[in-house]
């Protein structure tokens, strides 16, 4: 025998001592593992440029891992770790769309993968949608600056951090037949820092979902009709929802009304639905909203004696005349299909209503756009950077911006670009020149050659920004400390100002009974109405037991297990769970005496409920209260700014939630947040002359749906409403 040579027996100690070195540093993995390497991934439908989280597990330790797209290398991992173990990985911006593979494997120091007994690799199938690619760059644009603008300001605490997603995905309305009337961009948050993470316990993704922008394509609604800072976006809750009942995966979404939303599948049929599904309208004619203009309203005291208590009434729907049209009714569709293709009938004047309530903020857009926006000393503007061609051009290169006019030198320009997907361009102005306006041009170049120019102007004079009589100063919405200014980031729109009726801890989370739950006998849900007046009469009682004035003394709207006078007073419960708890049904049982009061019936699948039946809730307050009920509607549902004004005065003043009406006479929720801002945009002539400033005003509400347990449940919408109920202190 050589003397180079080993006896048999140490051969193979060798070579395993060889391999254990080699793995170490990252050369050969091992053959055989205690569990085969998986691969798993935090979204299956995913977007160029979306940053994924990957969980990986039964690699072997300390091998070197690389990540493949449809077979080609796009990153390296890293060592891997004994156990389960995340990684982050970006979709490659030039992901086309489509089904995708997505691999992980153990790799040689040149990034290939090992082949053979050492081979090591787990996939995982995907989804690709073209994301922000299919946004126009106008509302790319719309979006990025309204979440930069909300960035920090005490009326989103949550969007400290937020920033646009990848996720963008159109929103049809039936009028509007193949071109999208919506597109909805979702939200993406950072988890909280300095979280102690157990031994072997994964680390929080990288991004959160934080909500949602629904985006109107033209002036059929308002720029901004629907957004929320919570929780998934809507398409996504849809798309979970359709996967949950084992429907078909969605393939177009529909945007019905304000809270409304279907998705539907590949056959054309619906796999699921967000908000109230919506009543057929018979008889309304096309001019409904400019004819039909007379309001009602119903105002009732309760007798201290325990009788009937005084009625004042006015206005259609009441003794005074009648409710509706000849002809006016409301119906159920008799399929999706239906709906669809009856959608413009039944709705024309809502549809007409809408655009009219829409109109002003659309001239204000093109103004903007055409003649500037005015800025003055210390707002902040954030330009997003993206071409007319749209996102692509934006996720590929940074473009370049350049300041200049007489306003360059009033200003500071600074690029930002780690607010989200798209990059910034961030204009401070930093002094004025007193009584005169002084024009600023951006001028932005892309990576294509093509440029944007946008005009600004520096102004002197300070914005009134305020509506609100001067009766406000000092009244008790506003010593309360939930209702603060938006703080010191001003835009082209200046600070947010925002009221709270209470706090969130204040108010009644509650939900509609399902049929054949509790008390409901009914062949449908037990309806809005009666779950916002419960929620409303919840809160006051919540305030009176806590002796919050003006509430004291309004002890006894909600009794023990929710039944009628004579039995003892109790604290309405703070949530509706699914199951009902004990102490629950008591919410039941007053959900379904409001029910009975006010004349809902079954439409569709709802609990519909009349504008002038809702006032018959007064009756339910009948000798439990001392508290006065009002109600101010259009009979036919359409919206009126007296009516937002009326909400907002009750939130506002008073220091009180209000019930409103949204949609085509489908939603009641109950409004417990008002917020408003204003911006200096200037106006000129077709010549361009005899330019002056106007002030334009945006107005949102924060509604509380009566969906609870629903990741919707809570979210900002238009102001526009047809519909406020009311309830007073004890006079």
């Amino acid at each position: 025998m050589p003397r180079y040579a080993l006896p048999k027996q140490f051969v193979p100690l060798l070579i395993s001592s060889l391999l254990v070195v080699a793995m170490l540093i990252g050369n050969v993995p091992v053959a055989a593992q205690s569990q085969p390497p998986s691969l798993a991934v935090n979204r299956s439908v995913v977007t160029p440029g979306m940053r994924l989280t990957l969980t990986l597990a039964g690699f072997t330790p300390q091998i070197d891992l690389t990540a493949l797209w449809n077979g080609g290398r796009v990153a390296d991992l890293g060592p891997a770790v004994a156990g389960s173990f995340t990684r982050t990985l970006e979709v490659p911006l030039d992901a086309q769309a489509g089904p995708a593979t997505l691999s992980v494997c153990a790799a040689l120091s040149d990034g290939t993968c090992f082949t053979g007994e050492f081979a090591q690799q787990a996939e995982v199938q995907l989804l690709v949608e073209p994301g922000l690619r299919i946004v126009p760059a106008a509302l790319l644009r719309r979006a990025a600056t309204f979440v930069a603008e909300l960035r920090g300001s005490p009326l989103v605490p949550n969007w400290a951090e937020a920033r646009l997603g990848t996720v963008a995905r159109p929103l049809y309305r039936p009028d509007l037949g193949d071109v999208p009337a919506y597109y909805e961009i979702e939200v993406l948050g950072t988890p909280t820092l300095g979280q102690q993470l157990e031994p072997n316990q994964a680390p929080p993704p990288a991004d959160i979902p934080a909500g949602f922008v629904i985006l109107a394509t033209g002036e059929h609604d308002l720029p901004i009709p629907h957004w929320h800072s919570e929780g998934p976006a809507l398409t996504e809750q849809m798309r979970a929802q359709a996967q949950a009942n084992g429907q078909a995966a969605p393939e177009r979404f529909f945007k019905l009304d304000t809270l409304a939303y279907a998705a539907q599948g590949p056959k054309g049929e619906v796999v699921a639905t967000l908000g109230s599904e919506l009543v057929r309208i018979v008889g309304a004619s096309p001019d409904l909203h400019q004819t039909f203009t007379e309001d009602s309203m119903m105002e009732w005291s309760p007798d201290p004696e325990g009788g009937e208590g005084t009625t004042i009434e006015r206005g259609p729907g009441t003794p005074d005349g009648p409710a509706l049209p000849d002809g006016f009714s409301l119906a159920e569709w008799e399929s999706w299909e239906a709906l669809k293709a009856g959608y413009t009938e039944a709705y024309t004047p809502y549809i007409a209503n809408l655009r009219d309530l829409a109109a002003e903020a659309w001239t204000f857009e093109r103004e903007a756009s055409t003649f500037g926006l005015g800025l003055r000393v210390g707002d902040i503007y954030h330009l997003p950077l993206v071409a007319e061609t749209g996102a692509a051009s934006a996720l590929a290169a940074t473009p370049t911006v350049a300041l200049s006019g007489p306003g360059e030198t009033l200003v500071e320009g600074e690029l930002v670009e780690n607010e989200g997907p798209l990059p910034f361009y961030r204009i401070t102005v930093i002094a004025d020149r007193p009584g005169t306006d002084v024009e600023l041009m951006a001028t932005v170049t892309y990576e294509d050659n093509t440029s944007e120019q946008f005009t600004f102007f520096i102004i002197s004079t300070l914005p009134n920004r305020l509506y609100l009589p001067l009766a406000l100063v000092g009244n008790r919405a506003t010593r309360d400390p939930f209702a603060q200014s938006g703080g010191q980031l001003a835009q082209s729109w200046g600070p947010w100002r925002f009221w709270w009726a209470g706090t969130n801890a204040d108010q009644r989370i509650y939900r509609q009974l399902r049929r054949d739950e509790g008390p409901n006998t009914s062949r449908c849900v037990s309806g809005c109405g009666a779950t916002a007046w419960a929620m409303l009469f919840g809160w006051v009682d919540q305030q009176a037991h806590n002796n919050v004035a003006p509430w004291v003394g309004s002890e006894g709207i909600y009794r023990t297990g929710g039944f009628a006078t004579g039995s003892p007073a109790a604290i309405a419960p703070p949530r509706m769970n699914n199951p009902l708890t004990t102490e629950q049904q008591g919410v039941a049982t007053m959900t379904w005496e409001i029910r009975e009061r006010i004349g809902t019936f079954c439409a569709a699948g709802n609990g519909a409920t009349f504008p002038w039946r809702m006032s018959d809730a007064r009756r339910y307050l009948q000798n439990r209260s001392p508290n006065p009920l009002r109600t101010d509607y259009s009979s036919v549902g359409i919206k009126r700014d007296r009516f937002r004004n009326a909400a907002r005065d009750s939130i506002v003043l008073r220091g009180t939630p209000a019930i409103i009406g949204t949609g085509w006479l489908s939603h009641y929720p109950l409004a417990y947040g008002y917020a408003e801002r204003t911006r200096r945009v200037r106006s000129c002539n077709i010549f361009g002359r005899n330019c002056s400033w106007k002030t334009e005003f945006q107005r949102s509400f924060f509604v509380n749906q009566g969906w609870a347990g629903s990741d919707d449940n809570l979210a900002w919408v238009s102001s526009g409403t047809w519909f406020v109920g009311q309830i007073y202190p004890t006079r």
